[in-house]
């Protein structure tokens, strides 16, 4: 018997090894789980199997493209009131990245 841990969640599974092999992501938020022989592991980071580890860090990633997108549009808006044209195209480049953040926040 082992022991399935999701940390986004803080909750853990009693699991067989036959059953944490079928079971790759937590049930409430979808994040992958980390797989413990013993269930004080998950404290000290001694996990059989660890997860990629990646999803925090493309979130914190996406999130900064997010903020440059709504940086770029801020930036539009203020060229707008001086020059129409260059302040829109400026605007809208800063959308498109905000959305293109948005997406990839999204699928991280």
């Amino acid at each position: 018997m082992g022991y399935l841990v999701c940390y986004n969640c803080n909750i853990y599974y009693e699991v067989t090894e036959e059953q944490a092999k079928e079971l790759k992501k937590c049930g409430k938020c979808g994040s992958p789980m980390t797989y413990f022989e013993d269930l004080e592991d998950c404290y000290h980071g001694n996990s059989r199997k660890r997860g990629n580890g990646k999803t925090e860090q493309r979130k914190e990633h996406y999130s900064n493209i997010i903020g440059l997108g709504i940086l770029i549009a801020l930036i539009g808006l203020s060229l707008q009131f001086s020059v129409f044209l260059p302040g829109t195209m400026v605007i809208t480049l800063g959308v498109v990245v905000v959305i293109l953040g948005c997406i990839g926040w999204g699928l991280s």
